[in-house]
């Protein structure tokens, strides 16, 4: 099913790019992001399974969740957000969407590109930041 979306990432000049599987969304942009790296992730842009904030509020966790909590302590929260969504970026999966590292000048030709390749809910989530020194490999929430 990411075939395609992997060959459009690829046509479209992409950087980086995994399948968000195991050690969910915030795992996989910090491996990506590499030690110094620095991101900021749009917890409202993020594409969630129906059904998927529904089972978190509920206190349903897969069993490698916990350990995917972890790496929370290299998140810096913006603002208060909802705790439940928050939880989404730890959610492991396999062989969920794909996570895509591309130039901001080459994100809207991919968007499209993706949605008229049958990826309807391909969208912008966040943006990779300048390393800052003093606080290395951190994503911010907002």
């Amino acid at each position: 099913h990411n075939r395609l979306a992997a060959e459009l990432a690829l046509a479209h000049c992409a950087s980086a790019c995994t399948d968000v599987s195991g050690f969910g969304l915030l795992g996989h942009l910090l491996e990506m992001l590499g030690e110094n790296g620095a991101a900021r992730l749009e917890l409202a842009q993020l594409p969630l399974l129906e059904g998927a904030l529904e089972q978190l509020r509920r206190g349903v966790r897969s069993s490698m969740h916990p350990a995917n909590v972890a790496a929370g302590a290299r998140l810096a929260l913006d603002a208060p957000v909802d705790e439940n969504l928050l939880q989404i970026v730890f959610d492991p999966q396999t062989s969920g969407g794909l996570l895509i590292g591309v130039a901001a000048d080459r994100a809207p030709g991919l968007l499209d590109a993706l949605r008229g390749g049958g990826y309807p809910q391909a969208g912008v989530i966040g943006e990779v930041l300048a390393a800052d020194p003093a606080a290395p490999g951190r994503v911010a929430i907002s």
